[in-house]
C-alpha cells in the first residue's frame, strides 16, 4: 500500500529535512514532525470544504427540551458544528443571537450553542448534546454537518484529502523555522504549491449541486395572476 499513514508522514517530512534515525545520522523528534503536520493539516482543511472532513450525524428532537435524544460523541465542542439541517428546511438552520429572547416568542427557529457547564449529556467521554434547539418543542430529525478530527497519537491513521501535500506543506514549515538552504525551501514551496493546485482543480471538477435555490423550495405561494 502506498504511504498515506501520520506514521509515513512522520517519516517522509523528516527524511526532507535529512533526519533519519539511524547509525551515524541525524536524529529526528517525532514530536516535532508531528506538531508540523498538524499545522500543515490545519491550513489544508480550511482550504476548502471536503467531504473527507465532514461527519454527518443525523439525531432525533425530544420535542420538549429542545435537545436530541441521542448524545454526539465526536466532538466535545459545539464550534465544531458548522450546519444543521431540520428535515423540513432546504436551507440550514440559524444560530440564534443572544439578542433574541426566546421567552417571548414560541417562532424563533434555530439553535444555540451551550456552554460545557449547561451541556451535562453525561460522564466524560460519553457524548454531549453540543446545542439548545428553539422553540424547545420543535420535533423531527436533524442533520448535524461537523468537522472531523484526526488522531495524531494513532500512526495507522490516514491522512486526509492528500497525502504529499500533507508532507510538502509540514516539511516547508519546518524547513522555515530551521533556516534550511534557501534552495530547498523554495522547491519545497513550489511542490505544496503545484500540489495543492492540482487537488483542488481536481475537487472543483467534480459535478455538484450546492445551492438551495437549486432544490425544491421550502415554501410555496398562491396568488391570483395578475394579468388573466
Amino acid at each position: 500500500m502506498a504511504d498515506s499513514t501520520v506514521g509515513d508522514a512522520i517519516r517522509d517530512v523528516a527524511r526532507f529535512m535529512g533526519m533519519v534515525n539511524g547509525q551515524n545520522m541525524t536524529p529526528y523528534s517525532d514530536d516535532a514532525a508531528i506538531m508540523f503536520l498538524k499545522r500543515a493539516h490545519n491550513m489544508i482543511k480550511e482550504s476548502s470544504e471536503n467531504d473527507e472532513m465532514v461527519l454527518w450525524r443525523i439525531r432525533t428532537l425530544d420535542g420538549t427540551t429542545g435537545k436530541i435524544t441521542e448524545l454526539i460523541t465526536d466532538t466535545e465542542d459545539w464550534k465544531d458544528i458548522f450546519r444543521i439541517y431540520h428535515e423540513s428546511m432546504q436551507t440550514p438552520m440559524t444560530k440564534l443571537s443572544s439578542y433574541a429572547n426566546p421567552l417571548t416568542s414560541t417562532l424563533l427557529f434555530g439553535y444555540r450553542g451551550l456552554d460545557p457547564a449547561s451541556d451535562a449529556g453525561g460522564a466524560p467521554g460519553r457524548g454531549r448534546y453540543l446545542v439548545q434547539f428553539y422553540p424547545e418543542t420543535l420535533q423531527g430529525r436533524v442533520l448535524f454537518h461537523i468537522h472531523r478530527r484526526i488522531d495524531w497519537t494513532n500512526r495507522e491513521e490516514i491522512l486526509p484529502i492528500d497525502y504529499d501535500w500533507h508532507v510538502y506543506e509540514a516539511a516547508h514549515m519546518w524547513a522555515c523555522q530551521d533556516g534550511t538552504n534557501p534552495i530547498q525551501i523554495d522547491n519545497l514551496n513550489k511542490l505544496k504549491t503545484e500540489r495543492k493546485a492540482q487537488i483542488m482543480a481536481k475537487e472543483n471538477s467534480r459535478p455538484t449541486t450546492s445551492q438551495p435555490n437549486q432544490l425544491m423550495p421550502n415554501d410555496w405561494w398562491e396568488a391570483d395572476a395578475p394579468y388573466a
